[in-house]
């Protein structure tokens, strides 16, 4: 158990270091598109400002109906900011126009990216040619996000799949009560050791059904759980005075939910009650 858990942290720590490292990448990727984007926006502005890129200007104008002329010539006049009587605000309206034209810039450069892209698609039905898809940095850090944040905790994955939240310090201790068997009393040439209830005697098995005190650790059966130590229990909430213990140490217990632990039975030996059915589908005989 414990070197479950060790596993499990050092996997979150490795997936922690990958997240860190594809964090850097999406930023160095996020600061090379932001350049690329400055520098186009920079040439539009340069072949504006000579003439060259006027006459596509105009041309856009014209191609549109009315409506969305004057729907562009508002927006426009929004984001500049024309129509204002204070000036104050100048520096900061022109900074948010251009932030604002520059992040455009890069989702239409991103755009046209993966328009060409979708136009050099080979040809999917050949195998060496089918094309692969890429999943952006952006996506891959957002998922190993949820990712690690739902697997931040350590589980423990005997007897059910999906686990349970344990941490190495909710671990106990189990301490099993061991007889010793002299050597010559069953037959053996040499002494035996067996593990038994420290109240009833009982050999342990994984036939038995057994359960493990919070405080000490020591395993009894399920008998004197049930004879000896919970009816104790019930006195116990009607005379405070009364103070149920381990059978074999003595050491307290209080509630029967948080300081009785159940054990986990494996490899008992015996078949299942076979519930599994085997069944044919068909046509019944028509005679």
């Amino acid at each position: 158990m414990i070197t479950s858990l060790l596993d499990q942290k050092r996997e979150m720590f490795n997936v922690q270091a990958s997240l860190d490292r594809l964090e850097k990448e999406f930023e160095q990727e996020r600061i090379k598109a932001r350049e690329k984007a400055l520098a186009h926006v920079q040439n539009n502005f340069e072949q504006v400002d000579s003439g060259i890129g006027r006459l596509r200007d105009r041309s856009d104008r014209r191609s549109r109906s009315p409506e969305r002329r004057d729907d562009t010539s508002k927006r426009d006049r929004s984001r500049s900011g024309i129509g204002s009587s204070s000036l104050s605000d100048l520096p900061a309206r022109i900074a948010a126009q251009a932030e604002r034209r520059l992040e455009e810039t890069m989702e239409r450069l991103a755009e046209e990216r993966t328009q060409a892209k979708r136009a050099k698609i080979p040809a999917y039905w050949l195998p060496s040619l089918t094309p692969s898809a890429e999943t952006s940095k952006e996506e891959i850090v957002k998922r190993t996000e949820e990712a690690l944040r739902k697997g931040l905790e350590t589980k423990c994955y005997i007897g059910d799949k999906f686990g349970h939240v344990v941490t190495s310090k909710s671990l106990v201790d189990v301490h099993f009560v061991i007889e010793t068997i002299p050597k010559g009393e069953q037959g053996d040439r040499s002494d035996k050791e067996r593990k038994i209830c420290p109240s009833c005697k009982k050999t342990l098995s994984n036939v038995n059904k057994l359960f493990a005190i919070r405080k000490c650790g020591h395993i009894h059966c399920s008998t004197c759980i049930d004879t000896l130590i919970r009816p104790a229990l019930k006195e116990a909430e009607k005379d405070k005075k009364l103070r149920p213990t381990c059978l074999e140490c003595d050491a307290p217990i209080k509630s029967d939910h948080k300081d009785i632990l159940p054990l986990q039975r494996e490899g008992t030996g015996f078949t299942s009650a076979g519930n599994n059915e085997a069944k044919t589908m068909g046509v019944s005989f028509q005679g």
